[in-house]
């Protein structure tokens, strides 16, 4: 097997339609020009080169596999090699006996990423589209270890008969894990979604021992606080490695017990307010099974029966609410009035309107930027909302309406990962089968 450079007029910049012919869909019949390197490979040396590609010479470049393997599908398919789709499937075979038998977290993490990598380089081509499924196996795989390794790790957050600085086992292997993925050059989204899977699985191991779900606890205000400390710390460092809205997502509801358990067991306003996210079933629990020390005030069946039934009209009515919600089209016309049109429902304090003076609740809007909105059918509103309504409408007409229907606005029915009465976890993997692989977690 050969390598070659290609001279430097082949590495000057290109025009834009030539560069991205690389990747917008099948291979050039040549080496691409944007490509400085081209790869030779004889054909008694195919199989010995997919050998010789491993995680331990990867060197410095820790994407050097990934690349190399491009460069040689690149060179099969520019010499119309007969084995081009053999010597792919012997890739995707490969990396899923890795996905399946491999149990070290940093050589998950650098085929997770090298797979990852492989696969954007080829998933326009039809012929290579595979390995999206290989990248879904590996990372299934490395939550596998992952979780099985931290697992164990969540007990000393619970354990009050160390200090607090000792029960942060679970900290030092979860940093470990992150900087074996940033060496590895896992690429950000799948970096997220990973620590996202960690996150939940964390805390459901954590709240689930306190609910005596597995290994249950002995729930005291000792605990919460021990229990407040670590999570803190968890978090800090979430917010050092940027994964600080994954961390308070999936974490909240451990957060959320850990203050009850803490919070004074008489103030019915302090423990409402900590346990926005925990149903009633929880809260009951959590409350019942309270062990008041030595000097503390027990928790009453009164203060328990408030605190539930605070928690019944709020985390459990949201539960119960359906979570999607579409822009309301009906009713773009004042109450009472035959004439369609639009109508002012309130002028928001402070906005450039609002300073204005000139309009109020109730008046009807005639024209916007010189699009008249006189007699407008729903369908011709949805075409204007491309216009700017940035600036004060050029003329209008006051009206004695007290009440207006507009459109409906997102409220708390709207869909959102951290919304009160969201069902955890949020699926933040998405499928192979989706459009983009390696889009933000939803």
């Amino acid at each position: 097997m050969n390598f070659s450079l290609s001279s430097s007029s082949s590495t000057s910049r290109q025009p834009t339609e030539k560069v991205d012919s690389t990747f917008n869909g099948m291979p050039s019949s040549g080496m691409a020009p944007n490509l400085p390197l081209s790869l030779q490979i004889g054909d008694y040396k195919v199989w010995d080169y997919l050998v010789e590609v491993s995680w331990i010479d990867a060197g410095a470049f820790r994407l050097s596999p990934a690349y190399s393997l491009y460069l040689a599908l690149r060179f099969f398919q520019s010499h119309s090699k007969p084995y081009l789709v053999q010597f792919f499937t012997r890739i995707a075979h490969h990396m899923n006996q890795i996905s399946q038998d491999c149990t070290s977290r940093d050589e998950l993490l650098f085929w997770l990423a090298n797979a990852s990598e492989l696969s954007f380089l080829v998933e326009r081509d039809p012929d290579l589209r595979q390995l999206g499924t290989v990248v879904e196996t590996v990372f299934r795989r490395l939550c596998t270890v992952l979780l099985g390794a931290l697992r164990p790790a969540c007990k000393p957050m619970l354990d009050v008969t160390i200090p607090i600085e000792d029960g942060n086992e679970l900290l030092s292997l979860l940093d470990g894990t992150l900087r074996a993925a940033r060496a590895s050059r896992l690429n950000a989204a799948l970096t997220i979604q990973l620590c996202s899977h960690v996150l939940h699985a964390i805390n459901a191991t954590i709240f689930n021992a306190l609910v005596g779900v597995s290994s249950p606890v002995r729930l005291t205000t000792r605990l919460g606080k021990c229990l407040q400390a670590r999570l803190a710390a968890l978090h800090g460092w979430a917010e050092q490695m940027g994964v600080e809205l994954a961390a308070e997502c999936h974490l909240d509801r451990s957060r959320q017990a850990a203050a009850l358990l803490a919070a004074q067991k008489n103030d019915v306003a302090a423990l409402g307010a900590t346990c926005y996210k925990l149903n009633s079933l929880q809260v009951r629990y959590l409350l019942t099974h309270f062990s008041a020390q030595d000097g503390e005030i027990p928790c009453d069946n009164d203060v328990i029966t408030r605190i539930v039934s605070l928690a019944e009209r709020q985390a459990d009515h949201l539960t119960l609410q359906v979570g999607n919600w579409k822009f309301q089209n009906d009713a773009f016309q004042g109450v009472g009035d035959r004439q369609v049109g639009i109508y002012v429902k309130k002028v928001v304090a402070g906005s450039p309107a609002a300073a204005d003076g000139r309009l109020a609740t109730g008046d009807q809007l005639l024209s916007v930027n010189g699009q008249s909105l006189l007699g407008i059918s729903q369908e011709d509103l949805q075409s204007f909302r491309h216009v700017g309504f940035d600036r004060l409408p050029s003329h209008y007409r006051h009206s004695n309406r007290p009440t207006v229907i507009q459109p409906g606005r997102p409220s708390a029915l709207s869909p959102s990962a951290l919304r009160r009465g969201a069902h955890s976890p949020v699926s933040l993997y998405r499928p192979p089968s989706a459009t983009n692989l390696f889009a933000a977690p939803r």
